[in-house]
């Protein structure tokens, strides 16, 4: 026996759960809290640092490694990613998932 001679054997089980689903879903509609513009937390920071002039060794030595240490000391930070260039340095800091309330 297959499903569709079942669902026509047992008929008014079928129209049962099927009006519980459409009166649950329209209800679940109209209740559900939506808003039109989500609050969105952003867990990532971008620190960019210039300093025309040096190497990207230099920047690295100077700037990124000392800017890391000082990062990863903050508690929140998951996952600290860099890259040195000729005169600048870029550092992406991500904060664990576990935190809502970030200031800026």
């Amino acid at each position: 026996m297959n499903i569709s001679q079942l669902a026509f054997r047992f008929r008014p089980v079928v129209y049962l759960a099927l009006f519980v689903a459409v009166v649950f879903g329209f209800s679940n509609y109209f209740n559900l809290p939506a808003r039109e513009d989500p609050k969105i937390t952003i867990r990532e920071a971008l620190v960019s640092t210039a300093y025309p002039g040096l190497s990207a060794e230099e920047v690295e030595e100077k700037i990124t490694k000392p800017l890391e240490v000082s990062i990863r000391e903050v508690g929140e930070v998951e996952k600290v990613r860099s890259t040195s260039m000729r005169g600048r340095s870029l550092i992406h800091v991500e904060i664990r998932d576990e935190f809502f309330d970030l200031d800026q």
